[in-house]
């Protein structure tokens, strides 16, 4: 008789995170009716934003003007390093990806029209048509990481952090929302269990997000040079709201996904031809 291995305390924390999932849904739900009252500040907060990027960008070929951001592009380096490491091949690709997407966005989009506005609710309403069409754990991920995109802004808005804090960890929360998304497909394919997929794909991915965070709050406070104990703390405050963001939406969300519909038809057929295969 063999003995069962004692689980880890994250994954009984991830565990019992996965049995309170309607409670921390409903929560984000309340947390979205509060960031309606204040959209305003919102919207202003996401435009200011863009408009930013757009003049950082613009002058980019002034490498006087570059020079103070030279930590921010080794602080890049370092993350992409890690999510290598730890996370996986595809967790540094996806970081690649959209560090370079989000400010490429920001820049293109400028704020000064409200385009990025407009642009961010359609997206949402897209992700989710997506999420019922496509049988993709990664495509699913799409719908839950526009509602942490805005429960994010508006921890910014209300902490008051600046707007490189909020464009670094936008930057990965994309990036750690799609990598989470594709290890669950993995894992959903291998025929495991629903919860157990869940569990193993942020287990796998834990380490990463909260590390790459906290790199990047670090190196976006040395950058604008921002060492007051508000500066801290606030900041401190933002990446604990980015774990409570990525970990009380994107797992609760998974867990309603349908295991049926999320491996592929060619997988469902060759399980049972398997499992008859040992039978006999």
């Amino acid at each position: 008789m063999e003995l069962r291995k004692k689980p880890s305390f994250w994954q009984r924390l991830l565990e019992t995170l996965f049995r309170l999932r309607l409670i921390f849904l409903l929560l984000s739900g309340v947390l979205l009716l509060l960031l309606f009252f204040s959209r305003n500040e919102l919207f202003s907060f996401i435009l200011a934003a863009s408009e930013s990027f757009s003049i950082k960008v613009s002058s980019g070929l002034n490498l006087a003007e570059l020079k103070p951001y030279f930590p921010l592009f080794g602080g890049v380096i370092a993350i992409f390093i890690v999510r290598f490491i730890i996370g996986g091949v595809f967790s540094g690709l996806f970081f690649l990806a959209t560090s370079l997407i989000v400010p490429l966005a920001l820049f293109v989009l400028d704020g000064s029209d409200n385009v990025i506005i407009k642009l961010l609710l359609w997206c949402s309403l897209i992700s989710i048509l997506l999420s019922f069409l496509v049988p993709k754990a990664w495509v699913k991920s799409l719908f839950a990481l526009f509602i942490g995109a805005l429960l994010l802004s508006g921890f910014a808005v209300w902490i008051e952090v600046s707007l490189l804090s909020w464009a670094c960890l936008l930057i990965l929360l994309f990036a750690d929302a799609l990598t989470v998304g594709w290890y669950t497909g993995v894992h959903l394919k291998e025929g495991k269990p629903k919860a157990g997929s869940i569990i193993q794909a942020s287990l796998k991915q834990l380490p990463v997000i909260a590390i790459g965070a906290f790199v990047a709050l670090v190196i976006s406070l040395f950058v604008e040079n921002l060492w007051s104990l508000e500066a801290v703390l606030s900041q401190s405050l933002f990446w604990m709201a980015y774990l409570g963001v990525f970990y009380l939406i994107f797992s609760p969300y998974y867990s309603f996904m349908s295991l049926d519909q999320l491996r592929s038809q060619k997988r469902q057929v060759k399980i049972p031809n398997s499992g008859a295969s040992k039978r006999s």
